[in-house]
């Protein structure tokens, strides 16, 4: 299988702009605070950190020249999950790990509370695989085969 885009098109939808242009648009307007360093300065050949910081959407080790993978979509994937749920963009790094209940309750969007109030496992289960998807390492990601498996059973859970 060949990926054909490595953020789901969000940042193109979100921003309009080309992709050199509009890399760290999007990511600003959504609050994300996550900066990665561009092509161009990993290598030391100097660059404008500020023309092609990556996407928050998009996964870090696709700012290397390294060959696509589904597992840039599934990263894209996470941070779309952990999104959805917190109400803004991070990673594990910047949810720990909330494994206690009480940090569940304080990591869920707001707009969402009540209506998690006694779900909390399916909470966790949710967040779990949005922590499991956006792993900085590619080949500890679930795949998206996988990650609706985690879903549906998540599902069939609280129903």
């Amino acid at each position: 299988m060949e990926p054909l885009i490595a953020d789901l098109g969000l940042d193109k939808l979100l921003s309009g702009r080309s992709k050199i242009a509009f890399a760290s648009s999007s990511a600003r307007n959504l609050g994300s605070h996550r900066s990665t360093p561009n092509r161009e300065n990993q290598d030391g050949s100097g660059g404008s950190p500020s023309v092609s910081l990556g996407s928050a959407y998009q996964a870090p080790e696709s700012l290397k020249n390294v060959k696509s993978s589904p597992k840039w979509d599934v990263y894209s994937f996470g941070v779309i999950v952990m999104e959805l749920v917190s109400g803004r963009i991070g990673t594990e790094r910047e949810f720990g790990s909330g494994e206690e209940e009480g940090r569940i309750k304080k990591m869920v969007d707001l707009a969402i509370r009540e209506e998690v109030e006694g779900k909390e496992e399916a909470v966790m289960g949710i967040f779990r695989l949005g922590f499991s998807c956006v792993n900085l390492v590619p080949q500890k990601r679930p795949t998206m085969k996988e990650a609706l498996q985690v879903l549906d059973k998540i599902a069939s859970s609280i129903t």
